[in-house]
C-alpha cells in the first residue's frame, strides 16, 4: 500500500504546482476584459482576426462569408457589398436606446463605396424604431426610423481610413468625424425616439431596411453606456492602436541585449543642382507631347514665384501658369490648367468639353519668394490639391478636362489663339517636375517634400532640370523633352536657394 500512497501524493503534489503556476501567470484570451477598459463600455469588436467581443459579452457572427484584412490596427472585418455580408450581434438591451439611455458608438472605416451602412439595429422601413447610422458621398446620415433623420456634412474619399464616433446624451446627439465634432447639416422629425420594440440584432455592415450595405473595411467597433465627451472622441481617434487592453501578442518578449548605439545613416536624398528661371513676360517652355490627365494621375513641381499675375473676369484661369494643355480661346480646345491663379491661390482646373470648369483651389494666397512643392491628384472623380506637404483642397466632382489633339503643352504659360500668343507667364523658377499615370499618397508627396526621392512605380515623366545650358529640358524618364522658349537656366535652386 506504501507505493500506492506515494503515487497520491504525487499526483496531489503536481496537482498543487499546476494550480499555483496558474494563479501566477492567468491565461489571457479576447474573452477576458483587460485593462485600461473604461467601466462604461459594454462590447467592443476588435475584429482581431475573429468577431469576438474583446470584453466577453457580445460575440459576433460573421455572416455570408465576411472576412478580414489588414486594418487600422492588426486586422479589420473586410465586407463586400455584392456578397450581404455583414456582422450579426444578437440582440441585447445593452443596445437600447430609450429617451433615458445615454449612448456611443465608435468605428474606424475605409470604403470602397461611399454608399452602405456603417452600423443599423432595426428591422424593416415599415415604419419601426431602431438605429441606422449611414455613409453617403457627403454626409452620414443617423435615422432613428424611417422618416426621422439627421444630416452631418464630412469631407471623405474611398480608400482612406476615417474615424467615427456617435453620442446620445437623452435626446442629444452628436457626431465626430477624425476627432472633430460635425453640426447637423440637414433633418427632418429630429430628434426621435429610436428605442427597438423587440430584441432586434445589432448589425456591422447591414441594414435591415433598404440601404446597401457597407463595401470596405471596418475596425475597433465599441458601445459605450455613456455619452463620450469632445475628449474622449478626440483620444479614441489618436490612440496609436486599440481602444483598451493589451496587444493580441501576449508571449513576453525577453529583454534585448545591451548594444552600442550605432550612429543613423544620412538619408540619401534627390540632389538639386539647378533650376529654370522665368522672366513672366514671354517666356516659357513647350514640351514634345501632350500629357493626358486622365485619372489616374499625378503631378508635382517645385515652384518659386516672385510676383503674382494679372486676374480678371476669369480669375481661376488667370495669374500665373504652371502647366497648361488647352487654347483659352475656346470651351472645347482646352484640357487642363495647374496654376497660381488670379485669386493668388494654388489652383488646378479642368474643362470637359463645352461645360463648365472644374476648380480645386487652396485657402491661402500662396506664399512669394520662396520655394514650394505643389502636387495634383486625380482618381475617378476626386481631385486633391497639396502643397508641400499638406491638402490644401479636394474636389469629389472633378472630371477629366477635354483631350484635343491641337491643344499645346506648355510649362510656365498658357495659349490663346485669340491674341495669337500666350497669357499668365510665370514669373520665378521652377526644378523637378514630374508626371505619374497612378495616384500618389499623401505619404509618398510628403517623401518627395522631404527630398527622399520620387517612388519609381508610375513615374511618366520626369524633369530634373540639371542641365544648366543647351536649349533642351530632359525628361529622364519617358522621352518627352521641353524647348526653352526664352527661358534661362539657373544656379537657383530648391529647397532655399535663393
Amino acid at each position: 500500500m506504501k507505493p500506492f500512497k506515494d503515487i497520491r501524493y504525487g499526483i496531489l503534489s503536481l496537482l498543487c504546482v499546476f494550480f499555483l503556476l496558474a494563479l501566477i501567470f492567468p491565461r489571457i484570451s479576447y474573452s477576458t476584459p483587460l485593462p485600461g477598459c473604461p467601466e462604461d463600455m459594454i462590447a467592443y469588436w476588435r475584429a482581431d482576426s475573429d468577431a469576438s467581443d474583446y470584453l466577453g459579452n457580445h460575440d459576433g457572427t460573421l455572416m455570408n462569408g465576411a472576412g478580414f484584412a489588414e486594418g487600422v490596427c492588426e486586422s479589420a472585418f473586410s465586407l463586400d457589398s455584392g456578397s450581404n455580408d455583414y456582422i450579426s450581434i444578437a440582440g441585447s438591451s445593452d443596445f437600447d436606446l430609450d429617451v433615458t439611455d445615454d449612448k456611443s458608438f465608435a468605428l474606424w472605416w475605409k470604403a470602397n463605396d461611399l454608399n452602405g451602412m456603417l452600423i443599423s439595429r432595426r428591422v424593416s422601413s415599415s415604419g419601426e424604431k431602431g438605429l441606422s447610422i449611414d455613409l453617403t458621398p457627403d454626409h452620414y446620415r443617423i435615422h432613428l426610423e424611417w422618416y426621422h433623420h439627421a444630416d452631418f456634412a464630412a469631407s471623405y474619399f474611398t480608400g482612406e481610413w476615417n474615424h467615427l464616433v456617435v453620442t446620445k446624451a437623452g435626446t442629444t446627439w452628436r457626431l465626430y468625424h477624425n476627432g472633430v465634432e460635425v453640426t447637423i447639416s440637414e433633418s427632418l422629425g429630429w430628434p426621435y425616439n429610436a428605442d427597438a420594440t423587440q430584441s432586434v440584432p445589432l448589425l456591422i455592415g447591414k441594414d435591415g431596411a433598404l440601404r446597401p450595405n457597407f463595401n470596405g473595411l471596418v475596425d475597433e467597433v465599441a458601445v459605450y453606456n455613456e455619452a463620450l465627451t469632445a475628449q474622449e472622441a478626440l483620444d479614441l481617434y489618436q490612440s496609436s492602436c486599440h481602444y483598451c487592453g493589451l496587444s493580441a501578442i501576449t508571449t513576453p518578449t525577453p529583454a534585448p541585449t545591451p548594444t552600442i548605439p550605432q550612429p543613423t545613416p544620412p538619408v540619401q536624398c534627390e540632389i538639386s543642382t539647378g533650376s529654370i528661371s522665368f522672366n513672366g513676360q514671354s517666356d516659357y517652355i513647350s514640351l514634345a507631347s501632350a500629357i493626358d490627365e486622365t485619372p489616374p494621375f499625378s503631378i508635382l513641381a517645385w515652384v518659386y514665384l516672385k510676383e503674382y499675375g494679372p486676374t480678371g473676369w476669369a480669375p481661376t484661369y488667370m495669374g500665373n501658369a504652371i502647366l497648361s494643355r488647352g487654347d483659352l480661346c475656346c470651351s472645347d480646345r482646352w484640357d487642363f490648367l495647374f496654376n497660381v491663379n488670379g485669386n493668388k491661390k494654388l489652383g488646378f482646373v479642368t474643362h470637359p468639353e463645352f461645360s463648365f470648369a472644374d476648380v480645386v483651389e487652396a485657402e491661402d494666397d500662396f506664399p512669394l519668394y520662396e520655394w514650394v512643392l505643389v502636387s495634383f491628384t486625380h482618381q475617378s472623380s476626386i481631385g486633391k490639391l497639396y502643397q508641400n506637404n499638406q491638402l490644401v483642397d479636394a474636389n469629389k466632382s472633378m472630371r477629366a478636362g477635354n483631350y484635343y489633339n491641337e491643344s499645346p503643352m506648355l510649362i510656365g504659360a498658357v495659349w490663346d489663339t485669340d491674341y495669337d500668343y500666350n497669357l499668365y507667364w510665370w514669373d520665378g523658377y521652377m526644378d523637378d517636375i514630374a508626371v505619374y499615370d497612378r495616384v500618389l499618397s499623401q505619404e509618398e508627396i510628403e517623401a518627395i517634400y522631404l527630398n527622399k526621392g520620387h517612388p519609381p512605380t508610375g513615374l511618366s515623366y520626369h524633369w530634373k532640370c540639371n542641365e544648366g545650358t543647351g536649349a533642351t529640358m530632359g525628361d529622364s524618364v519617358g522621352g518627352n523633352d521641353g524647348t526653352l522658349i526664352g527661358t534661362s537656366w539657373s544656379i537657383a535652386h530648391r529647397p532655399n536657394d535663393p
